[in-house]
């Protein structure tokens, strides 16, 4: 079959021979130089000194190329880190900076209430506390059901569980609020 490499008007549009290979590609398996991005068009050319834009390369060895741009950008990302690595190690060195355990100062600062609030934010945020809670609401509400032992302090649609449910939420809110404020600041 008739194919072009660098004809500007081909003898069959969908047929063209790769720059690398030589090899026969249908023209959606690959692009030509001049539509590639300038860094991946001078990697090419680097290699391939003849090519002009109008050489078609195929998208396998396209690959190869832009492989090799991006390990190009790792390594010079690279050699810039270590050098402001160097930089600030330099810059660490020559201050005499000395390093405090803040987190240590805050906890000696800390009010009995500030405590507390922690405390119960760190248990609420809890497995522990999610499963016993529900526990206690299945046997609330088991009891109150079925009329174990002849006991039902609270009969459906569970007034008082409801109650004891409204008023744990308002004490833990400011709490969890506190711990949070605390933690911001």
């Amino acid at each position: 079959e008739p194919c072009y490499k660098m004809a500007p008007t081909p003898i069959n549009k969908n047929k063209v021979v790769c720059l690398v290979n030589g090899r026969i590609h249908r023209r959606s398996g690959g692009d030509f130089l001049e539509n590639l991005d300038p860094s991946l068009q001078t990697v090419i050319m680097r290699d391939y000194p003849e090519a002009t834009s109008h050489d078609f390369i195929c998208n396998e060895h396209q690959v190869k190329f832009r492989l090799e741009v991006l390990d190009t950008l790792f390594h010079l990302d690279l050699q810039k880190n270590f050098t402001v690595n160097d930089l600030l190690n330099e810059e660490l060195t020559k201050a005499n900076f000395e390093i405090h355990d803040v987190e240590e100062q805050l906890q000696t600062q800390e009010t009995i209430g500030e405590r507390v609030a922690d405390k119960v934010t760190e248990f609420v945020g809890s497995w522990a506390f999610i499963i016993t809670y529900l526990g206690i609401l299945v046997v609330w509400m088991f009891v109150n059901v079925t009329g174990l032992f002849g006991v039902e302090w609270d009969k459906y649609p569970f007034i008082l569980l409801n109650l004891f449910l409204s008023i744990t939420a308002a004490m833990q809110a400011p709490l969890i609020m506190m711990s949070q404020n605390r933690a911001a600041h």
